[in-house]
């Protein structure tokens, strides 16, 4: 009895593995997380503390949006974005979310005497408006950038109810993945670097390397506080750049690759995931660790330190298996020494 069971719920495990593969089911399942998510206020209350993205997409939306335009705002939350475009006097406002948070949203917009606003408990894949809207208002941007499914759920929008000659605020983003130096108080080692007053850790390298089950658990990314980054190694270029308005979710390449070379001398400790958020060339946001901080976290890829000298070569390849899920994000890099190492890390 207990053999069949196991063969059962094996066969069941399966079949709900090889479910989870199929991208609507995936988008469902991912949908559900963002929801549950997203309703909480304490994400909405981090959001409108950052000084950052508050003005600027207040200036984007005062600068683009005009009398007569009807605007849809995307995963509206709180629905700060729908209130500012409201100052414009647009002829309709379409607040969009599948949280609950569109209640209080809504509860909002009467306190503060909005009228022209249409508020929508839906997932934006659902919404259909009589009319095609001639704004798209969006914030799908996740610390890692795409993981918010921005690409896969703007790109549906674009398509099915963006007016001809619309626009999408915001549309341009660059992501960068640089090799990056930490400060020497800020560096946390690998546990299999560890040696703890006779306590060794060196064996658990290969416990939670050696399974590809256990790396799921093994967390190889870490956020990057502001004021722990010491300096890039290389001079930063984008690993890719996108545009909503003309990108296409389903040619949208998993696979990016790329070869830097060394122009500041230092350990590696990691490459460190940013982007650019560009409205126009005028209004833009950075989440660069040097800039001044936002409600976007720096994202560290850790890897074990190499000191590394001007000259050499770092190649690297990031496969994106699934862009709502980072997890299954891989990354590897090889460095090509220009000339032998002339210092040791302590």
């Amino acid at each position: 009895m207990n053999k069949l069971l196991a063969v059962v719920f094996s066969g069941m495990y399966r079949l709900w593995q090889g479910v989870k593969k199929n991208p609507k089911v995936a988008a469902m399942m991912y949908g559900t997380h963002n929801r549950n998510l997203f309703s909480s206020v304490d994400q909405h209350e981090r959001m409108l503390a950052c000084k950052v993205r508050v003005d600027t997409y207040h200036a984007a939306i005062h600068k683009y949006v005009s009398e007569g335009d009807i605007v849809m705002d995307v995963g509206s939350g709180t629905g700060i974005l729908s209130f500012f475009a409201s100052q414009k006097k647009p002829k309709h406002i379409y607040a969009v979310d599948h949280g609950d948070i569109i209640e209080l949203a809504k509860y909002l917009s009467e306190k503060n005497g909005i009228k022209n606003i249409s508020f929508v408990h839906s997932h934006s894949s659902d919404f259909n408006p009589p009319q095609k809207v001639d704004i798209i208002i969006q914030e799908q941007i996740g610390d890692f950038l795409v993981d918010e499914d921005m690409i896969r759920n703007i790109c549906d929008l674009r398509d099915r109810i963006l007016a001809p000659g619309g626009k999408i605020l915001p549309n341009e983003f660059d992501m960068f993945l640089e090799p990056i130096t930490l400060k020497e108080n800020h560096r946390t080692p690998f546990l299999w670097e560890r040696d703890l007053h006779g306590v060794r850790f060196d064996s658990s390298k290969e416990w939670l390397l050696g399974d590809l089950n256990k790396i799921g658990k093994t967390k190889l990314y870490h956020r990057l506080l502001p004021g722990e980054a010491s300096h890039f190694l290389c001079d930063p270029k984008p690993l890719f750049s996108f545009d909503l308005m003309t990108v296409q979710p389903d040619t949208f390449p998993n696979k990016y690759s790329d070869s830097k070379q060394v122009s500041n001398e230092g350990i590696l400790d990691g490459f460190c995931l940013y982007f650019n958020i560009r409205f126009d060339e005028e209004l833009n946001i950075s989440t660069n660790p040097f800039d001044k901080p936002t409600v976007w976290l720096y994202q560290l890829f850790r890897t074990e330190p190499i000191y590394c000298q001007k000259g050499d070569i770092i190649n690297i390849e990031l496969d994106m298996k699934d862009q709502t899920k980072v997890s299954s994000w891989n990354l590897t890099h090889v460095i090509k020494k220009v000339k032998p190492m002339v210092k040791e890390i302590n």
